[in-house]
C-alpha cells in the first residue's frame, strides 16, 4: 500500500442494528436526502418502537454511519419507512438498489430489506 492510497482509503461498512442513540446521526443524513426531513425527536420515537427494525451502515468501529433502513413489522405486513444514505458516500455502492431481503420463517413473511455492500 503506498503512501497516497492510505489517504483515499474507502471505510468498510457493515451493515447493524441501530437504535435511538443513532438519532441524532439519523437526523442529519435523512435532511441531506429530502426535502422534509425527519427530526432527532422522531428518530427517538421510531428508534424505540418495539415494531420498527433499523440497520445501519457502520464503519470506523461503528462510530460512523453511511447510511441506515428503518421497517415497521406489523404482521401479516412489513414496510419500509425510510432510508438515506450520507450524500458523501452516494454513488459507491453504500445503499444499492440490490437489495436482498431476509424471510423471516417464524412469522411466514418477508420482514426486511437490508443493504447490499459491495
Amino acid at each position: 500500500m503506498s503512501l497516497l492510497s492510505g489517504f483515499f482509503a474507502k471505510p468498510a461498512f457493515s451493515v447493524q442494528p441501530i437504535g435511538a442513540e443513532w438519532a441524532e446521526d439519523c437526523e442529519r443524513l435523512h435532511g441531506a436526502s429530502f426535502a422534509f426531513g425527519w427530526s432527532k425527536v422522531d428518530f427517538e420515537s421510531y428508534l424505540t418502537d418495539p415494531g420498527v427494525i433499523a440497520d445501519g451502515a457502520l464503519a470506523n468501529g461503528g462510530k460512523l454511519l453511511g447510511g441506515f433502513i428503518m421497517s415497521r413489522l406489523t404482521p401479516p405486513d412489513s414496510e419500509i419507512l425510510t432510508f438515506a444514505v450520507d450524500p458523501a458516500r452516494r454513488g459507491g455502492g453504500l445503499g444499492r438498489d440490490r437489495k436482498s431481503t431476509r424471510l423471516n420463517s417464524s412469522h411466514g413473511y418477508i420482514s426486511y430489506a437490508v443493504f447490499c455492500l459491495k
